[in-house]
């Protein structure tokens, strides 16, 4: 026996206000809603809209998702304001904390302002450990960024291919960063060709007469196992 149907015309779900009933298939009822965001038209399923899982049109879902991941640009009070507690000798966490701003975003966007002049670089003193000018695969550093004791300091790198990102030093001292990621992923793809090309030419391709003795052993093997059964 069917459950009766709950009629939602006229009710808002969230963002959605539903206009009227479209049937019921593809495992429940389907209702046309209008968007209260933007006006869109939208399609919804009846049981989406009273658990409260659809609020908003597919558009704004969108939207919404390219705004969360999209980038914060950095306006020039809030590039000054990082320098100016950077000079300070204000730790990296501080920074970030008081712009608003995650750890790995201030790492990069210092390097930019050393490089520029407008930062103090705060480079590792020990002879050992300072890598400025080195070469390691792809990348040469040429700054240092975060303070640090040799390999745990951020350095301001550069790919072969131009591209510039700050780096843990103990992720380039021991061979895990050596280029940037479009350059790794093209290497990774040429060191792929290569290595199939290899496989087709270690494969042994057998000739006519070759297989005919093989199917010969084989028959042979057969005939040697039938007569031990008689």
């Amino acid at each position: 026996m069917m459950a009766s149907l709950i009629d939602l015309t006229g009710q808002t779900f969230g963002h959605l206000e539903v206009i009227n009933y479209l049937g019921c298939y593809s495992g429940g009822a389907h209702w046309k809603c209008r968007c209260l965001k933007c006006g869109a038209a939208h399609t919804e399923k009846s049981r989406l809209l009273r658990n409260g899982s659809a609020v908003q049109c597919d558009v704004c879902v969108r939207h919404e998702r390219g705004l969360s991941s999209k980038a914060r640009q950095w306006k020039r009070a809030d590039i000054d304001r990082l320098c100016e507690l950077w000079n300070k000798g204000a730790k990296t966490a501080d920074i970030a904390s008081r712009l608003g701003r995650s750890v790995k975003a201030v790492y990069v966007q210092i390097a930019r302002q050393t490089k520029a002049g407008r930062a103090f670089p705060r480079a590792v003193h020990a002879t050992e450990d300072d890598l400025l000018g080195q070469t390691f695969g792809m990348r040469t550093i040429i700054a240092a960024t975060v303070p640090g004791a040799g390999r745990t300091a951020m350095w301001l790198t550069q790919c072969q291919c131009g591209a510039e990102h700050a780096v843990p030093g103990d992720k380039i001292m021991t061979g895990h960063r050596l280029a940037c990621k479009a350059c790794s992923n093209r290497e990774k793809g040429k060191r792929r060709i290569i290595a199939n090309e290899q496989k087709k030419q270690q494969k042994k391709f057998l000739s006519f007469a070759e297989i005919r003795a093989r199917d010969r052993q084989i028959a042979a093997r057969h005939a040697e196992a039938e007569a031990a059964f008689v």
